[in-house]
C-alpha cells in the first residue's frame, strides 16, 4: 500500500518526536505527555512500543479512510500535521526550556541543571532538578 504524503509527514514527525524525546530524556528532559510518561516509567521499551502503534494505527486508519473521503481525509491529515507541532512545540517549550531569567533561580539549581549533560548513567532520570526547577518556575497553568 502506498501511503499518502501527509501520512508519510506524520510518520517523519512521529520518529523526530520518539528520538527527540529519547535524547532529551536522557539530558533531564521530562515527558509532558500523561500517558506516555506513564509507559516510559514501565521502561523505553514499552515507551517505544506504545509510541509506535499511536502512530501506525492512526496512519492505518487514515489511509483505509482516504480510500472513501480522499479530499475529507487530505485537509484533516493536514489539521493533524499542525495540531502535533504546534502541541508539541508548544509542550517542549513549557515543560522543558529554561526561561532566559536565570536570576530568580539559585546558583546550585542551575548547576545541577547544567552537569545533567556530563552524566553517563544508563537508567534516564524522569523527575530531575530540572523538571522540578522548570515547574517552580512556570507553575502549574
Amino acid at each position: 500500500m502506498k501511503l499518502a504524503k501527509e501520512s508519510w509527514i506524520l510518520v517523519v514527525i512521529s520518529i523526530a518526536d520518539l528520538i527527540i524525546t529519547l535524547v532529551l530524556l536522557t539530558k533531564g528532559a521530562v515527558e509532558a505527555n500523561p500517558w506516555m510518561k506513564s509507559y516510559l516509567i514501565m521502561g523505553v521499551g514499552y515507551f517505544i512500543l506504545v509510541k509506535v502503534m499511536f502512530v501506525v494505527g492512526p496512519i492505518a486508519i487514515l489511509e483505509w479512510a482516504r480510500r472513501h473521503r480522499p479530499q475529507f481525509v487530505k485537509q484533516m491529515s493536514r489539521l493533524a500535521i499542525a495540531a502535533y507541532l504546534t502541541s508539541y512545540f508548544s509542550f517542549m517549550v513549557r515543560y522543558n526550556v529554561i526561561p532566559l531569567n536565570r536570576s530568580s533561580v539559585p546558583s546550585s539549581q542551575i548547576a545541577a541543571i547544567l552537569s545533567m549533560g556530563n552524566q553517563s548513567s544508563s537508567k534516564m532520570n524522569i523527575e530531575s532538578s530540572s523538571s522540578i526547577w522548570v515547574r517552580r518556575y512556570w507553575g502549574n497553568r
